[in-house]
C-alpha cells in the first residue's frame, strides 16, 4: 500500500519545496495543509484517512505546531502517527517542547535534503514495522480464539459421535433379536416395531454422518488457527515449559485447590534457542501437563497417603533437545497404550475428554516439527512423556 505524508506549513513556498523534493526522490503520496485552524477544521478527514507521517511546522498563526501535535496525540485514531517537526527554531528549549508534544524527530530550517529524506524513510519504515507487529498480534489472538473454540466444541461433538455409534450397535443387536422371533414375524406389532427401529437406525446414521462433517469443519478451524499464529521464532524451551506449567497449574488449582502437587524441575540452562513456533510447542506442553494433572487427581481420589508429583526436565544429546514430562499417577493400562495417539481415543469419562489432545501433540512434534514423541509407563506407578526436537531447528 502506498504510504502517505501530510505536510503542514503556513507558507506556500515551503509546502511547494517539500512537496517537490519528496515527489522527486520517493514514491510517497503527498497531501498538504496550511496548518492552524485550517488543519483543525479537517481533523475528521485526517482521522478517517490518516497519513503515515506528518511533517509539521511550529511557527504558525492561530494554532502552533506544538498545539496541533498535542491535539493529534490525544485522539486514539491519530496518536500513533509519527510527527517530524520542521522549523526555523534551533534552540534546545524548542526541541524539548517538540518532543514533549509528541514529536519523534526534529529538523531545523534550512535543512539538508538528504538528511530529511533519510529521516522520512526511517520513520516510515518504523511505522510499517509497528503496524505489521500489531497485525501479527491480532492474527495470533484470532488464531488462538479459533483453535480454542474448535477444541472446546470437539468435546461435546465427540460425545455425540460416540453415542451415535453405540446406538447403531444397539439397533443392530435389536434387529438381530427380532429376526430370530419367527413366531410373530407376521404380526402387526412386529411390523410396527421393525419400522420404528428402521427409523431409529436412519436417525442414528444421520447424526453419525453429520458429526463427521462437523468434525471436518472443526479440524479446518484448528488448522487455520494453527497456521495463523504458528510463526517460527527463536524459542527458549525452558521458558515455554515453565510458562506452560504455570498456565496449567493455575487452571487446575481453581478446580482442585486442596490437592498439593510436588514439582521437580531440572533444566539444562545451556540449551540453544530453537527456531520453532512458540504457540505450537506451548500447546503440546500444556496438553501433556493437563493430562498429568488429571491423572494425579484421579489417583489421589483412590489412594491413601499419596503424594502427587510431577517433574519437568530439559536436556540435549548430540542431535536433539530433550524434554521430559513425568507424573507419578496411575499410569496407562497395557490395553490402552497402543491407542494413545489415535484420534478420538480417550480414557476419560464421556464429556471430559475429546481424545484429540495427544493426537494434536503427535501432529505438531512429529509431522510439523520433524521431532519425536514417546512415552514410558508402569501401571499404578508413573507415566513419562519424552519429546525430541531436532537441533537442526536452531
Amino acid at each position: 500500500m502506498e504510504q502517505k505524508i501530510l505536510i503542514v506549513d503556513d507558507t506556500a513556498e515551503n509546502r511547494k519545496l517539500l512537496t517537490s523534493l519528496i515527489r522527486e526522490h520517493t514514491p510517497y503520496k503527498i497531501v498538504v495543509s496550511k496548518g492552524g485552524t485550517h488543519l483543525i477544521d479537517k481533523l475528521d478527514e485526517i482521522k478517517s484517512n490518516p497519513p503515515d507521517l506528518i511533517l509539521l511546522d511550529i511557527l504558525m498563526p492561530d494554532v502552533n505546531g506544538y498545539e496541533i501535535s498535542k491535539i493529534l496525540k490525544e485522539d486514539s485514531k491519530t496518536k500513533d502517527i509519527p510527527i517530524i517537526f520542521l522549523t526555523a527554531l534551533n534552540d534546545i528549549e524548542s526541541k524539548q517542547k517538540a518532543f514533549e508534544a509528541g514529536g519523534v524527530d526534529y529538523l531545523s530550517k534550512p535543512f539538508n535534503r538528504y538528511e530529511l529524506l533519510s529521516r522520512i524513510k526511517v520513520h516510515l519504515e518504523l511505522r510499517a514495522s509497528q503496524e505489521q507487529l500489531v497485525q501479527s498480534s491480532k492474527m495470533e489472538a484470532l488464531g488462538k480464539l479459533t483453535s480454542g473454540l474448535a477444541h472446546e466444541l470437539k468435546n461435546p461433538l465427540n460425545f455425540i459421535y460416540n453415542f451415535s455409534q453405540l446406538n447403531l450397535q444397539s439397533i443392530e443387536e435389536i434387529q438381530k433379536i427380532l429376526s430370530e422371533q419367527s413366531s410373530w414375524k407376521s404380526s402387526e406389532a412386529y411390523n410396527e416395531i421393525s419400522e420404528l427401529i428402521s427409523d431409529l437406525e436412519d436417525n442414528a446414521k444421520e447424526i453419525n454422518e453429520n458429526s463427521k462433517r462437523i468434525n471436518s469443519l472443526l479440524e479446518s478451524m484448528l488448522n487455520t488457527g494453527r497456521d495463523i499464529y504458528s510463526i517460527e521464532s527463536e524459542t527458549d524451551i525452558n521458558s515455554i515449559l515453565k510458562e506452560s506449567f504455570l498456565f496449567s497449574f493455575n487452571y487446575f488449582n481453581v478446580k482442585h485447590p486442596d490437592l498439593e502437587i510436588e514439582l521437580t524441575e531440572k533444566y539444562d540452562t545451556n540449551l540453544p534457542k530453537l527456531n520453532i513456533p512458540k504457540g505450537d510447542i506451548s500447546r503440546v506442553f500444556i496438553n501433556l501437563i493437563n493430562n498429568a494433572f488429571y491423572m494425579l487427581n484421579q489417583k489421589a481420589q483412590t489412594s491413601k497417603d499419596y503424594k502427587p508429583q510431577i517433574s519437568l526436565t530439559s536436556a540435549r544429546d548430540e542431535n536433539n533437545v530433550l524434554i521430559q514430562i513425568k507424573d507419578n499417577g496411575p499410569g496407562i493400562k497395557a490395553e490402552d497404550q497402543s491407542k494413545i495417539f489415535d484420534p478420538f481415543f480417550t480414557t476419560k469419562p464421556p464429556g471430559e475428554g475429546t481424545g484429540l489432545g495427544l493426537k494434536l501433540c503427535y501432529e505438531i512434534i512429529v509431522e510439523q516439527l520433524g521431532g519425536e514423541i514417546s512415552f514410558t509407563t508402569e501401571e499404578g506407578e508413573f507415566t513419562s512423556f519424552l519429546i525430541k526436537l531436532p537441533l537442526s531447528s536452531i
